[in-house]
């Protein structure tokens, strides 16, 4: 199955074309935080608390806020208000940390599913969500995620951390018009 995607880099400005994602070669060794971005000693990946619950929902809104402008704000006061009570409780969620023990990060898995991966945007570009990611394969040989295809910063996100495309459907999981990627990450 061949995908053709074109990535719009915010640093660059330039449109980058590829087909046919390339999976990482290399195996998480550990989930150490990137050295060349952050001192690992001052974070921390571990399983998430039901207390930290509104944190997580304001980094979900802060993250989605800020990446995803194809959804309405309705949409988002929708999810928002079912987070901590039906999305959160519904999966595996582990989170990363700064040094004062604060969420960064999290990421949420249903199995080897992805089902939510947010990371604060005060924490992008610091190898938060390449190390939950990273965290999280240690344990599952194969990984899987949805990714909206109008989310290009996240499909660029998945393409470098080794995902490549399974198939693609033109609703969301709730049937709205949002098209997605199915991605997978063979180790």
């Amino acid at each position: 199955m061949r995908f053709e995607i074109g990535v719009l880099c915010r640093y660059d400005r330039k449109v980058r074309s590829r087909t046919d994602f390339e999976p990482a070669t290399s195996k998480a060794s550990s989930f150490r935080f990137n050295s060349q971005v952050s001192d690992p000693s001052d974070k921390l990946v571990r399983q998430a608390r039901p207390e930290e619950y509104p944190e997580l929902t304001r980094i979900w809104k802060a993250a989605v806020e800020a990446t995803h402008d194809f959804v309405t704000p309705e949409e988002i006061a929708g999810w928002e208000a079912r987070m901590p009570t039906d999305f959160l409780p519904a999966v595996e969620l582990t989170v990363a940390t700064d040094a004062e023990d604060r969420p960064l990060g999290f990421i949420g898995l249903d199995g080897n599913k992805i089902e939510m991966l947010f990371v604060d945007p005060a924490a992008h570009g610091r190898g938060t969500g390449r190390e939950l990611v990273e965290h999280v394969a240690l344990d599952n040989d194969e990984l899987k995620v949805d990714v909206n295809e109008e989310n290009m910063g996240a499909v660029a996100f998945y393409w470098k951390v080794g995902f490549s495309p399974a198939g693609r459907s033109e609703l969301d999981g709730e049937g709205n018009p949002h098209p997605l990627l199915h991605l997978q990450r063979m180790r």
